[in-house]
């Protein structure tokens, strides 16, 4: 099913894709910088430092307390200033921020309730003053005095802000942690040349079960108990809304596993939406339709084999129309070889995209499908692209769902392999830690790596030869090791189920995907992939 695309505003449709992933909102204001070395609890900091200075840029009130207080962690606080109970209570604030007690007074007292979820703690804090950090979250006195808990207000709700958005997202995201298990026993097993298993049957029916689904399969040998506590895998939620697993010795294993995923996501999704704002300028003019065509190339624009396939066909004035003509005949073919969806939304265009420095480009907010002149052989990464927009699981993009993991971090693994084999001086390791446009960021996106895994799985595992996809791929993007292809072959073999279709089809190629489609003139609206 295709999501509606309500507006192409930048902030509102990150807004709305970190809501797709459990990701709250507020956060999309909140950037920093980390580095693949950074380990989870440097990440962790990192990020809790930038939501507080967020909230340090906003004043605290009471709704602050309602918008932080959605997970386990809640805060409260009144204003107080009857010191009755409190006698010594000017006195300490003072001291702490080095200011006398009229001066206290002014910058609101307020009483701070903290329920962490698995204690409640009380204490005090100033509404309109900065708390320094070291006296944060600590009982302190004047001498001779009693105790106080202090807390700094705007850094108390940044940190209760940070930790339930963290929950929020783990909660959506299960399947991270579940996958990353599986993933783990598998390799352990392997290494360890033994079968590991949990004793409880139900965990082990589940773990056996998402190993069936990922392809992954133990090492048959020696049978050993499994270690991993169901309620990593599971990720148990307490009573309070909190997971069992932040506490006792799974917690690290959590962390480290899910704080990273939680950064990686925010930051891919930023650049996402960076990139998507940049595509919409950059190639504003592409998907619109050209004035001053020919009369002869809008009589092909309106009867061609493309409309088989798109609501409108744009052509340069410039396209040939014998070699357009051969690239219909070979859509005819590749229509009986792979999945080729109907998308009556949808336009196809032919256009000089010299100027962009693209053999082609996918509009997902303007439904539009653009190649070069001298480009043909970018229609199938642009088809993975569409495909990957179009055809969400649970509201996400293809490229972002669980079963795409394996294919991802397979290629991850890949490519930055290849990378590193490279010698000294390459073309490409330049290109691939330099700040233009086409670096590492760029090439292990997610939706990047759907369309060249899609392109893969034609060329190399179907054994497709066509204009639309290149002669060869010898670039360290497009790795050719049987790791990688196996995943590849297993998810796309998955996503397009394999009809039984009679064609000539010549022997080089594989009778693939989805030909009944088409036959039947089914939209790409009516598919329902197997997943």
């Amino acid at each position: 099913m295709t999501n509606r695309v309500e507006n192409l505003r930048k902030d509102q449709y990150l807004k709305d894709r970190f809501e797709e992933k459990g990701i709250h909102s507020l956060l999309t204001d909140i950037k920093f910088t980390a580095h693949i070395e950074d380990t989870w609890d440097e990440l962790w900091k990192k990020y809790v430092l930038s939501v507080i200075k967020k909230f340090r840029s906003v004043d605290a009130n009471l709704s602050n307390c309602e918008e932080v207080s959605f997970g386990p962690k809640k805060v409260t606080f009144e204003i107080i200033d009857d010191f009755g109970d409190y006698p010594n209570l000017l006195g300490l604030l003072g001291s702490i921020i080095k200011s006398n007690p009229e001066a206290v007074n002014e910058a609101h007292v307020i009483k701070v309730s903290y329920d962490t979820g698995q204690n409640l703690f009380e204490g005090f804090s100033l509404l309109h003053r900065e708390i320094p950090e070291k006296y944060h979250n600590g009982r302190w006195r004047n001498i001779g005095k009693e105790y106080h808990r202090i807390f700094d207000i705007k850094r108390l709700l940044g940190e209760c802000y940070a930790y339930n958005a963290f929950i929020r997202y783990t909660k959506a995201n299960k399947e991270y942690m579940q996958h990353r298990i599986v993933k783990d026993i598998v390799e352990q097993s392997h290494r360890q040349q033994s079968t590991i298993m949990p004793k409880d049957e139900s965990f082990a029916k589940d773990l056996l079960s998402l190993m069936k689904h990922f392809g992954y399969e133990q090492f048959r040998g020696p049978k050993v108990d499994c270690q991993i506590p169901a309620c990593l895998f599971y990720l148990t939620e307490k009573e309070n809304g909190d997971l069992e697993t932040n506490f006792g010795d799974a917690c690290i294993n959590f962390r480290n596993i899910m704080i990273p995923m939680f950064i990686r996501d925010m930051a891919y999704l930023r650049d996402d939406a960076e990139h998507m704002s940049n595509s919409a300028n950059e190639y504003s003019r592409a998907w619109q339709t050209k004035k001053n065509i020919t009369q002869k190339i809008q009589q092909r624009m309106q009867d061609n084999e493309f409309l088989s396939m798109f609501a409108t066909v744009e052509l340069d004035n410039d396209v040939e129309v014998e070699k357009f003509s051969l690239l219909e005949k070979e859509l005819g073919e590749m229509r009986k070889l792979t999945f080729l969806p109907v998308m009556k939304d949808h336009s196809f265009r032919i256009r000089k995209l010299g100027n962009y420095r693209a053999l082609g480009v996918y509009f997902s907010a303007f439904k539009a499908l653009v190649i070069d002149l001298d480009g043909p052989d970018s229609f199938f990464h642009e088809i993975g692209h569409m495909n990957d927009y179009t055809f969400r699981l649970d509201g996400r993009l293809l490229s972002e769902s669980f079963d795409f993991l394996p294919v991802y971090e397979a290629y991850v693994e890949m490519v930055r392999r290849n990378v590193s084999q490279l010698v000294p001086g390459d073309h490409f390791l330049a290109q691939w830690f330099g700040k233009t446009k086409y670096n590492a960021s760029y090439y292990l996106r997610n939706t990047e790596v759907f369309a060249r895994s899609y392109e893969m799985y034609l060329f190399v595992v179907k054994g497709i030869r066509s204009s639309f996809l290149q002669e060869t791929y010898e670039s360290p993007v497009y790795p050719m090791e049987d790791a990688y292809l196996e995943t590849v072959k297993r998810y796309f073999d998955q996503l397009l189920p394999v009809p039984e279709v009679k064609a000539e089809i010549t022997p080089e190629h594989k009778v693939s995907l989805f030909d009944a489609i088409f036959n039947n003139d089914i939209t790409a609206e009516q598919i329902t992939f197997n997943m």
